[in-house]
């Protein structure tokens, strides 16, 4: 979908998030017939829809729920705003079309040069990296979407190459994708929001199969992953790795899409090298914070499914660890991150919060030890007693954030105060 097709057209726009700000101006300004907005927190809507948008606030009405909304043609959808909810699936399925910000900005690009990552895990480095690898063949390049920067912050016309790292909420209804892509790690995650981890693999998969402007289409995926059932139209492209070090997987990955996209100006081998010594140091992914007593602690905070903990267990290698896990139980199984746990020389100790009970019983036979914590505090405080020096604490919490504490934002920068608050003055990251 395109601004132009909202002309006219009888909008709802859905969750007043970070994307959807951002979009919200041109997607009023191109003249749908009229607007309502909803979103769960009608007040916080409100006042932001003041604060960002004075000129709209009292003219778009904001209510609570969806069922209250009048009919509509199109929906405008925060990516969290599940679009499997009863409501929005009935109007849906009676002629409702949905679209995202990220939808409408792909859409608007056209045949602007755009590469699409999408992954479990790994998304977020591997899109940094595929910029620095553009960069350094020549192509500036900027990312966007998934990984905190709303698309609609820069104009799709920019000359930049797009590097849009697309998650599964994004996917889900879209209608048009990039020639270029890569898939870093498929596994489950997100089963509660799509319904089953079916329609999440396949909703995952439209990252590839939507449309494509552009004659050729390239995705590339790392060789040793089985790609399920929902992949394999894609034609998705093996991309040896010859590794099982997450940093230099992603780098090979990174370094063969960027080449995909520029023609073969450079050695894969050695560009991905040079992407290894200049490795993105992300928030929240395993980001050293501090070194307390000996003790180094670490921000994994964006490790929100299993797979994600599961390289941060094999990251520490045979180092005493101990990690933090914990947080809203979506029905996701803990597979990968007991495997990891299981091929650790060293046995990690354990503290869990939150829904993490589930978790923690699964890890339970594979760790030396098992505590509970009342809050993230308190699971800092037992990491610092269970861990002697020359080891690592790890808040990796292999579970999303709970709605009423934020995001994975609010939780990394909980677990670095904690950190800060420590007996000792931290010596610097």
């Amino acid at each position: 979908m395109r601004l132009s097709d909202l002309q006219g057209r009888r909008l709802v726009v859905l969750g007043l998030g970070d994307d959807v700000s951002a979009a919200l101006g041109a997607v009023v300004a191109a003249g749908p017939a009229d607007v309502h907005l909803v979103d769960a927190d009608p007040h916080r809507a409100s006042a932001r829809l003041r604060a960002e948008h004075p000129g709209l606030a009292g003219n778009v009405p904001v209510l609570g729920r969806l069922e209250d909304a009048p009919s509509a043609e199109v929906a405008l959808r925060s990516p969290g705003f599940c679009l499997y909810q009863p409501e929005l699936a009935r109007r849906t399925g009676a002629g409702l079309v949905t679209t995202t910000p990220l939808d409408l900005w792909v859409n608007e690009r056209g045949e602007g040069p755009m590469v699409v990552v999408t992954g479990t895990k790994g998304k977020s480095s591997t899109a940094v990296l595929v910029s620095e690898a553009l960069r350094r063949l020549g192509h500036p390049a900027l990312v966007l979407a998934n990984i905190g920067v709303p698309p609609w912050t820069v104009s799709p016309g920019v000359p930049e190459v797009a590097v849009l790292e697309v998650s599964s909420y994004q996917a889900a209804d879209l209608s048009r994708t990039a020639p270029i892509g890569a898939l870093t790690a498929i596994g489950e995650d997100h089963v509660n929001w799509h319904g089953s981890l079916e329609r999440y693999l396949a909703d995952k998969a439209r990252t590839f199969l939507a449309p494509a402007g552009g004659e050729r289409r390239w995705y590339g995926v790392p060789d040793d992953i089985v790609l399920p059932p929902a992949f394999v139209p894609a034609d998705l492209v093996p991309v040896r790795t010859g590794s099982h070090d997450v940093r230099r997987r992603n780098a090979v990955l990174a370094a063969a899409t960027a080449l995909a996209l520029t023609g073969p100006k450079a050695d894969r081998g050695h560009l991905a090298g040079q992407l290894l010594d200049g490795y993105p140091q992300l928030p929240g992914r395993m980001s050293l914070v501090a070194r307390v007593a000996g003790v180094d602690y670490v921000d994994d905070s964006l490790a929100s499914n299993p797979l994600g903990l599961a390289a941060a267990l094999r990251s520490t290698g045979d180092r005493v660890t101990t990690v933090i896990v914990g947080g809203h139980d979506r029905g996701v199984g803990a597979g990968a991150a007991v495997q990891a746990a299981r091929e650790r020389s060293v046995r990690a100790a354990l503290v869990w919060l939150d829904e993490g009970n589930g978790l923690a019983e699964a890890l339970s036979p594979w760790c030396t030890s098992a505590r509970a914590a009342g809050s993230l505090e308190e699971a800092v405080a037992l990491g610092a007693s269970l861990t002697p020096r020359g080891g690592t604490v790890v808040f990796s919490p292999g579970m999303p954030t709970p709605e009423d504490q934020g995001n994975w934002a609010t939780r990394s920068a909980r677990f670095r105060r904690a950190v800060e608050g420590l007996a000792g003055a931290p010596e610097p990251a």
